[in-house]
């Protein structure tokens, strides 16, 4: 276990395998409830500062890899927008195309290099639309995780077509049209055939019980 002291929310923070517990210092008796008196603990009270690639990089000379760095100083542009976002010049002539930037979906990235930046400072609309939250300026990192959403959202709509596909197919009648033809004719014919069979035998019976009537009658 793991324990490190926060002055500044006056709490003493546990990490261990089930997760990180806090005890405030107001309530430290509570301690007792996750060490025993006799278990050691590593209580930390140097750390140094650094940031990610420093991580990225003390890991990968414990673990011998190359993990690629990522530059979080590429931006790119970013419309919130679902569907199609046409931005359009309202100082265009009739003649010209007023589309200064067009974006298909919220995952048609534009990269944001010395060329967006001049055109960005060139129209207003564009200033506006930024400022207005309607396009974000994103980095490397949130590119990625914009990716990984597509890519998890394009697995969930191939589930569903797939389960679509097999719903429709389930539905589908795997005989020709002329045998289904026949199999109900014939269905039909030996429903006429008995009807009629059975109605004779009743008539013939019912025939012959009156005649017999009449003779005995004799």
């Amino acid at each position: 276990m793991i324990v490190l002291l926060n002055i500044e929310q006056q709490s003493l923070e546990l990490y261990n395998e089930d997760g990180i517990n806090k005890i405030f210092f107001s309530n430290i008796e509570e301690i007792y409830n996750y060490i025993s008196p006799d278990q050691k603990v590593y209580y930390v009270t140097n750390a140094t500062e650094t940031n990610l690639e420093e991580i990225i990089k003390l890991v990968d000379s414990i673990t011998g890899r190359q993990t690629t760095i990522i530059n979080s100083n590429i931006k790119y542009l970013q419309s919130v927008s679902k569907g199609p976002l046409n931005i359009s010049d309202p100082n265009a002539k009739a003649d010209e195309d007023d589309v200064i930037l067009r974006f298909i979906n919220c995952y048609d990235l534009k990269i944001y290099d010395n060329n967006m930046e001049e055109k960005i400072k060139k129209y207003p609309i564009l200033q506006n639309v930024i400022r207005s939250g309607k396009i974000k300026i994103i980095n490397e990192i949130e590119k990625n995780k914009l990716l990984t959403q597509k890519r998890k959202e394009n697995q969930k709509n191939k589930k569903k077509e797939g389960i679509k596909e097999k719903k429709e197919k389930s539905l589908i009648i795997d005989k020709p049209v002329a045998d289904i033809a026949d199999t109900m004719y014939d269905d039909m014919d030996d429903n006429i055939e008995t009807i009629e069979v059975s109605e004779i035998n009743a008539n013939f019976k019912t025939e012959t019980e009156q005649i017999m009537n009449q003779i005995g009658r004799r």
